[in-house]
């Protein structure tokens, strides 16, 4: 398992190698076509130029997008990739413009003499071969890491080798046209097949521009990745715990899968089972994105019925002095319908005069329901220990909220994730799961989990438990 600097070293030394290939074949491109007046091979030079530019922006985006997260950038800095590639679109686009006005400018207007050499074809071939060779290596790169930049960088070079091909053509149809006799009907057109392969180059540019472009236009906005929320929704809906996907959002960020979930779980759920849960959809996920930063918020499952329902239920118990909970609703059909709930009493009380009460309970239950109902409750003995649930959604998303700030402010915490607010007869508590280097020592990463609880309690007097896992942070 390589860490985040080996990572982010590996992909340096791939940017810095396609900047060493642009800077020779630039050089080499740009004295040939100069030299033999050839479009079709200053095109390619320009091209080349235009490949050290954004061979230069990508060493940039992937020195920078490795940086963590902060206060002001809390789901890190990732997007810088997808704003080179973006970059890189731009400036083909620019390029492509001063090659078609050029080659349409040689095919009806200015005469240019174009003198084909073997020195020309040369360059064109060591262009092919050094194009295959950084393409293959970027790509492997890219994949490896899953980098925006070096992709585009990898799709990028990989086009070079197609458009040095069709500027190899046009300079043979010069060495055809030569050839032919003065007379001939093919000797013109063949004269004119360098700016005609400048054209080729520029479509082939252009076509791959706009493939680069829109995939980096619709990172920057946000837009839902389809393709991998039908798969996560798929991985989900086998996980028995799972009763409904009530929210799903991603989002890319550089080589980062962000995925915010709410899912609904059955009411009653103990928190024990709440993280296994969790565990199992976590681990749905990532077989599906292996790299993805996963926040899930819980809450409890309605099974299609009005919230009012179980709140009506709430306070018809109360109104008998009972306080229920595991609370289920079943609508069997035919006007049927099946409620399922427990009732806990002090350990003392006889059977006989629990049964009483709940009896009276359910009379009540069945005089105020419209449908033939069937209910049924279990008694237990008052639990001695503290009961746990879910908190509600807004409080929840409101802790959430000032836990990712208050993390965000600590320089030797990378991110925050596995955000879990639940409540008791003592009120609110939290845990979640931070990310710090390796190498940390366990006494630095404990007094820095120390400061984030000082500072929690300072900022949510609510809390009244408060737990950090602190774990290595990998690739």
């Amino acid at each position: 398992m390589h860490t985040i600097n080996e990572a982010d070293r590996e992909k340096r030394s791939a940017a810095l190698a396609s900047i060493t290939a642009a800077i020779l074949l630039t050089g080499l491109k740009l004295s040939v076509g100069l030299s033999t007046g050839s479009l079709g091979i200053i095109s390619e030079a320009v091209h080349s130029a235009l490949d050290l530019l954004a061979a230069g922006i990508t060493y940039m985006a992937v020195r920078y997008a490795a940086f963590p997260p902060d206060t002001g950038h809390p789901y890190g800095h990732g997007k810088i990739e997808n704003l080179s590639a973006l970059v890189e679109t731009l400036l083909l686009f620019i390029a492509c413009s001063w090659i078609i006005w050029e080659a349409i400018d040689r095919l009806f207007f200015t005469h240019v003499e174009v003198r084909p050499s073997l020195w020309a074809l040369g360059v064109m071939v060591i262009s092919i071969l050094v194009d295959i060779s950084r393409s293959r290596m970027l790509r492997r790169v890219a994949k490896k890491h899953r980098s925006q930049a070096l992709e585009a960088d990898a799709i990028h070079f990989s086009t070079d080798i197609y458009s040095s091909a069709v500027v190899i053509a046009g300079l043979l149809a010069l060495y055809v046209a030569e050839a032919l006799p003065e007379t001939s009907t093919l000797r013109p057109w063949l004269k004119q097949a360098d700016a005609l392969a400048a054209l080729g180059v520029s479509a082939i540019i252009l076509r791959i521009g706009w493939n680069l472009g829109r995939r980096a236009v619709n990172v920057l906005l946000d837009a839902n990745d389809e393709p991998t929320a039908f798969a996560i929704r798929a991985a989900l809906e086998k996980i028995t715990g799972v009763k409904a996907i009530t929210a799903l959002r991603l989002r890319h960020s550089g080589p980062n899968l962000f995925a915010d979930l709410t899912l609904s779980v059955a009411k009653g759920l103990l928190i024990d089972e709440i993280e296994q849960i969790r565990t199992e959809v976590e681990s749905a996920i990532h077989k599906v994105a292996a790299h993805t930063e996963i926040s899930v918020v819980f809450v409890p499952y309605e099974d299609g019925l009005p919230q009012d329902r179980i709140m009506k239920l709430r306070g018809l118990a109360a109104l008998h002095g009972l306080v229920p909970h595991a609370v289920e609703m079943f609508d069997l059909g035919n006007g049927h319908r099946v409620i399922e709930l427990h009732v806990e009493f002090p350990p003392e009380t006889t059977l006989q005069d629990a049964h009483a009460q709940v009896s009276v309970f359910e009379n009540a239950v069945q005089t105020a329901e419209e449908k033939h109902v069937t209910i049924v409750t279990h008694i237990e003995p008052l639990s001695t220990q503290k009961r746990e649930t879910l908190a509600s959604p807004a409080d929840s998303e409101r802790i959430r909220d000032a836990i990712r700030r208050i993390v965000a402010q600590e320089p030797l915490v990378r991110d925050v994730h596995n955000i879990l607010v639940h409540s008791n007869s003592e009120g609110n508590c939290v845990s979640f799961h931070g990310r710090m280097e390796p190498n940390t020592s366990v006494d630095k990463a404990h007094s820095v989990c120390k400061r984030l609880e000082t500072a929690l309690h300072t900022n949510l007097p609510e809390l009244s438990r408060i737990t950090v896992h602190m774990e290595p942070f990998q690739e």
